[in-house]
């Protein structure tokens, strides 16, 4: 059985006239098969970088990542129900975000701020590269796989109501 993982949702945009941004790329990260997590974390750290690669050489004003959140009733989360995909944990997904952060090579500003996010953050790109690292490497070391789990499975929209 092929297992398919997904982690982010990465989208730019690019300048394409003097009005400003005119066009949105979207590609998805860490789509890979996988059979053992030791294979699955280097594919993770394989598709960061070469993401960053990609976008720093697009060169984008902004970038928004998204995390990946399975809802009932949708063709992934039966999936997931099945075994057939495995979505990425949530430690996994910070250290992914954080390879990624680490190998933009350009001027940006990153938002990992929406709801989907266990973390939710934003960064002017190279100027708090090294604090947005620092931060994510506390989050990491500091809460449980299973709280952000919890913080995960309690989404019930990506709507942020205020």
């Amino acid at each position: 059985m092929k297992q398919v993982h997904l982690s982010y949702r990465l989208r730019l945009a690019v300048p394409t006239t003097n009005v400003g941004f005119a066009a949105y790329i979207k590609t998805k990260v860490s789509v890979c098969r996988h059979y053992k997590n030791l294979k699955r974390t280097w594919k993770n750290y394989r598709n960061a970088v070469n993401s960053a690669k990609v976008f720093s050489k697009v060169n984008p004003r902004f970038i928004s990542v998204d995390s990946l959140t399975l809802f009932p009733d949708t063709e992934l989360y039966q999936m997931a129900q099945e075994g057939k995909f495995i979505p990425a944990g949530e430690k996994e997904r910070l250290m992914e975000l954080q390879t990624f952060i680490k190998n933009l090579q350009i001027r940006t500003h990153l938002f990992a701020n929406s709801v989907s996010n266990f973390y939710p953050t934003d960064a002017f790109l190279p100027k708090e590269r090294e604090e947005i690292i620092n931060e994510l490497q506390y989050v990491i070391d500091t809460v449980s796989e299973e709280e952000m789990q919890a913080y995960r499975n309690n989404l019930h929209s990506l709507v942020l109501l205020k």
